[in-house]
């Protein structure tokens, strides 16, 4: 599709079992993209795309690159779940989701880079069994977190973030040793640090 750049509805692509790479070279606005069960899409492209109201990128087994570095904002939740053949999700562009973020059950991914986001309503990961970083440096606020049962997990990288509105959990996280959140000073709800195995120590400088 080299000249579709904007759809004012959702795009979907789903269930094409034929369909080896998803290039959309000049899209630069959607309500939806939605990428779901095409098992032999190794790629997926849309380097204009700087604003969607939801992504879904679900349920791809053989899917390797996504490739989306203009995208600055999402309205809805982001999905990226059950693509067990990619190893590092990176989003270089996006700054503030309004709502959620949730990466759950990529079986081979290693590491989630969101380098420019500032705020979230809701991150969620979970169940990444070879996610070994999850890092957000320029994380300031977020609404509540939930990071569970990624047992590869060893480094958690929030250097600048300040609040939490409601809860924080990481949990079930067996390798990571320590956790330093340096600029942590407001946790409206509560702070669940459970069942991690390997834990053995917690900085929070700054926590009232």
């Amino acid at each position: 599709m080299p000249r579709l750049e904007t759809v004012g509805g959702e795009l979907r692509i789903s269930d094409c079992d034929q369909l080896s790479a998803l290039e959309l070279p000049a899209l630069t606005d959607a309500w939806g993209l939605d990428v779901g069960h095409c098992d032999t899409l190794l790629s997926l492209s849309a380097p204009l795309l700087e604003e969607v109201d939801e992504l879904d990128i679900t349920g791809n087994l053989l899917l390797t690159s996504v490739d989306l570095p203009s995208l600055t904002h999402t309205v809805e939740t982001l999905w990226f779940r059950q693509n067990d053949s990619i190893t590092t999700l990176t989003l270089p562009s996006l700054i503030a989701p309004e709502k959620s973020v949730a990466v759950l059950y990529n079986d081979m991914l290693t590491t989630v880079s969101l380098p420019v986001m500032t705020s979230v309503d809701y991150l969620w990961v979970e169940d990444n069994l070879e996610l070994a970083e999850l890092s957000m440096p320029e994380l300031r606020t977020m609404g509540r977190m939930s990071v569970s049962t990624n047992p590869a997990l060893t480094t958690v990288s929030f250097p600048l973030l300040e609040a939490v509105d409601t809860s924080f959990t990481l949990e079930h996280s067996d390798t990571l040793v320590d956790l330093t959140l340096p600029s942590l000073s407001h946790v409206g709800g509560s702070l669940n640090l459970r069942s991690n195995a390997s834990l053995s120590a917690v900085s929070l400088p700054v926590l009232e």
